[in-house]
């Protein structure tokens, strides 16, 4: 886990970040990678997490402030110039990721994320307010003319955001289970209660007889009315901690088109584990990926081939075998018997098997 010593990581320590919590990410694979990214964009665009660059040169340090008129106007003699170093976020970071592309340091005002020496610059801490009079400091650097060039690879991701995002689902999930372990101990007693009335006979249907000397117990409809309440809130809570649950894993909609692994293969002993099953799986995921499954309208032989030739299956019996398991419907309707076959077959959408 070369994550644990790192405050800022890159984007394959996120991807192992992830995966500790149930995630599959594998950036050295073709759909794990654009998965990642996809994730990452995702939890910037709903201010989960940031994504920021090293910066480490001189900068132009200014405090504006706003005038009546709500304009911005520089302060007099709040103008310096200083060495500075730290993390500042970056801009565009849509078509960074997305494309990749090299992200260039034009000359205009960067928000630091992190600042190191902070104490020992001009810098104002006021929180970003429009209101008259309010100050701020602008931090200027770059070069509109020779830019300096961040590329995609040297974007980092603030390991606090996502220490921060699990750690509120954790305390969220810890907070629905002491208090469905509280209900379930009340509902426990409830029933004991129940049963001791009936085994001492101290309640009767209609109106309850009380044995000598003992203090006035709930009647029979009280206790089921109770008993009633704390089953409904179990199943309330249950069903918030099942919510619960699937927020802290927060698996994005289209996992469930096949990209993460179905199955523990490694755990399996080898009169458990199918090669082939495994294989055809596999093949199956990165050929059919979520985010261009659309765009398929025909089974694409070269793309088979370069998946095939990446994990090494050569030609043969076996590609061929695979080969016939992913062909898709549409290259097998001449075969009358297969579809016979497939048509008594109840998990078959056999709307799919009508001819046209």
């Amino acid at each position: 886990m070369s994550y644990l010593f790192k405050d800022f990581l890159r984007l394959e320590d996120v991807g192992e970040y992830l995966n500790q919590y149930g995630y599959s990410y594998d950036p050295e694979e073709e759909g794990g990678y654009c998965r990642l990214k996809n994730t990452i964009l995702d939890l910037y665009h709903e201010n989960k997490l940031n994504v920021v660059f090293y910066y480490d040169d001189f900068a132009l340090i200014k405090t504006l402030r706003f005038s009546k008129d709500l304009s911005v106007e520089e302060v007099k003699d709040e103008r310096f110039e200083h060495y500075i170093s730290g993390y500042f976020h970056a801009l565009e970071v849509k078509s960074v990721i997305e494309h990749e592309c090299n992200l260039n340091i034009i000359r205009t005002s960067y928000s630091y994320y992190h600042l190191y020496d902070k104490e020992q610059l001009p810098i104002s801490d006021n929180e970003y307010k429009v209101e008259a009079g309010r100050k701020f400091t602008s931090i200027e650097f770059g070069d509109n003319e020779i830019p300096s060039v961040i590329e995609f690879s040297d974007l980092r991701f603030p390991k606090a955001d996502l220490d921060k995002l699990f750690n509120e689902k954790n305390s969220e999930l810890k907070s629905v289970k002491d208090e469905l372990a509280d209900v379930k101990a009340q509902n426990a007693k409830l029933i004991a209660d129940k049963e001791e009335s009936k085994a001492t006979g101290s309640f009767m249907m209609g109106t309850p007889t009380v044995e000598h000397g003992k203090p006035k117990s709930k009647t029979n409809e009280q206790q089921a009315e109770a008993l009633a309440a704390a089953k409904a809130q179990i199943i309330d809570l249950e069903n918030q901690l099942a919510q619960a649950k699937a927020e802290l894993a927060d698996k994005p909609a289209h996992d469930n088109t096949g990209q993460n692994h179905l199955y523990n293969w490694q755990a399996m002993d080898k009169n458990q584990y199918p090669p082939e099953l495994h294989l055809a799986i596999e093949i199956w995921k990165e050929y059919y990926q979520a985010d261009v499954v659309e765009h398929i309208t025909q089974f694409d032989s070269g793309r088979f081939n370069r998946i095939s030739t990446k994990l090494n299956l050569s030609k043969g019996n076996l590609k061929d075998r695979v080969r016939t398991l992913l062909t898709p419907l549409n290259s097998k309707t001449r075969s009358p018997e297969l579809l016979s076959s497939l048509e008594v077959i109840n998990i078959i959408h056999n709307d799919k098997l009508e001819q046209d």
